[in-house]
């Protein structure tokens, strides 16, 4: 495509939180290199936000974990009305539309905290639609595919009203209610038929999508991108190993731990935060696994630092991961990785070439995959001389932008004339 484009790029974050956001930067990035014009539109978050000249036109932020906790009326209503529908959401970016006149929108995860509300207003403009699909909130009420911490998949025919049945929002009626009934008002939205691609970067999350009754002819599979440039591979082996992620239920940390009980003269660094920080923490206290080190929060930079010296990292995770980051970053390290055999993890990691698939949940086969990679030094070479190949293969900047330019184009192509108008 020739010419110099405004792309309208859409999350709910505005910062380095989540890998959605580390992705939607990553592509402004890239966009901007090649002499792109990127307008992005979020969350106001003060303490968070990356600088941007168009923070005056995003949404007022809400933490729905803590407003859940305040059970009041006025709050149920802020709650209910920013989840289906916001006013101020297509208000807003209608604003920022009118005052940039992009070609193109982005979009990245937008339920609950912006709400498909600004499709409209999109379609208002006849602005085409692209949008990156991080987590399965047009399907599962909860987004995750999880129920009480187990995978769960009891909505397939759009039975939705099953998250309510067997409680799976936070184990919480009132938070299920207004999940499912969330899906429901944006099925009856027809949002999808506002939308005119939908990305999908690991083909298990495409298939997800066809089977539970999402159009093939909308989707298309594009892999993240990562730019390797920025990792400094380190191909020999540190005296310790990682887990890196959220601190919750669905990344297995439990599992991990059982798994370390038989190891227990091997170092395991435990990187970030999350809610089940002090049950894990009370955990390996109890069971005396003093070689366990909870590093808590880190900056990117030092996660980078301590991952390259690592011998190899562990994604122990137990619900369908959608090719995590974390994995392609550890890859461009040089480090092989240990990940359970689910989701889009058994697509990133060839067993026995870049790393080790164990069975999910199962300590004993973890404990015994990181028992075998540990007694082989030269093994564990080699596989991060593998992991780096196939990033710089498979995961370039310059095949991800030759996608991403290629659904753009073809857009645009069929948009012309309202192209012209707006530009």
């Amino acid at each position: 495509m020739k010419g110099v484009l405004k792309i309208l790029m859409v999350n709910r974050n505005h910062s380095r939180k989540g890998g959605d956001s580390a992705y939607a930067f990553e592509l402004t990035k890239l966009l901007e290199t090649h002499g792109h014009s990127v307008i992005p539109f979020a969350m106001r978050d003060e303490k968070r936000d990356m600088k941007s000249p168009y923070s005056d036109f995003f949404v007022e932020n809400i933490d729905f974990v803590e407003a859940l906790k305040i059970s009041n009326f006025k709050m149920c209503i802020k709650v209910i009305t920013r989840t289906f529908y916001s006013r101020q959401s297509r208000k807003q970016i209608g604003n920022l539309i009118g005052e940039t006149k992009p070609n193109i929108a982005h979009l990245h995860t937008i339920h609950h905290h912006i709400s498909p509300s600004i499709l409209y207003e999109l379609k208002k403009y006849q602005i085409p639609i692209v949008w990156t699909i991080h987590d399965y909130a047009l399907i599962c009420p909860v987004t995750l595919f999880l129920s009480n911490g187990k995978i769960c998949e009891s909505c397939l025919g759009k039975r939705f009203f099953m998250a309510i049945v067997k409680k799976c929002k936070y184990g919480s009626l009132a938070a299920s209610v207004v999940a499912s009934i969330e899906t429901y008002v944006h099925h009856a939205m027809k949002i999808l038929k506002m939308v005119d691609v939908l990305i999908a970067p690991s083909l298990f999350m495409k298939n997800k999508l066809i089977q539970h009754g999402v159009e093939e002819n909308k989707i298309t599979h594009i892999p993240h991108c990562i730019d390797t440039d920025l990792f400094v591979p380190h191909f020999k082996s540190g005296d310790y190993i990682v887990f890196l992620g959220r601190l919750s239920k669905e990344k297995g940390v439990d599992t991990l731990l059982r798994a370390m009980k038989r190891i227990s003269t091997l170092k395991l660094l435990v990187i970030g935060n999350g809610p089940s920080e002090k049950e894990l923490k009370e955990e390996a206290h109890a069971n005396n696994l003093a070689n366990i080190i909870f590093t808590g929060y880190k900056q990117r930079h030092d996660i980078i630092t301590l991952v390259r010296n690592a011998a190899f990292v562990v994604f122990p995770s137990e619900c369908y991961e959608n090719l995590p980051m974390s994995i392609m970053e550890a890859f461009a390290l040089g480090k092989p990785v240990i990940a359970s055999r689910i989701g889009a993890m058994s697509e990133m990691v060839d067993d026995g070439v870049n790393g080790i698939l164990f069975e999910m949940g199962d300590p004993n086969d973890l404990a015994e995959k990181i028992i075998f990679l540990w007694d082989h030094p030269r093994l564990r070479s080699e596989m991060g001389l593998r992991a780096r190949e196939l990033v710089e293969k498979r995961f370039s900047l310059a095949d991800h932008y030759e996608a991403i330019m290629g659904v753009y184009s073809k857009l645009l192509g069929f948009c012309n004339t309202s192209t012209t108008r707006r530009t």
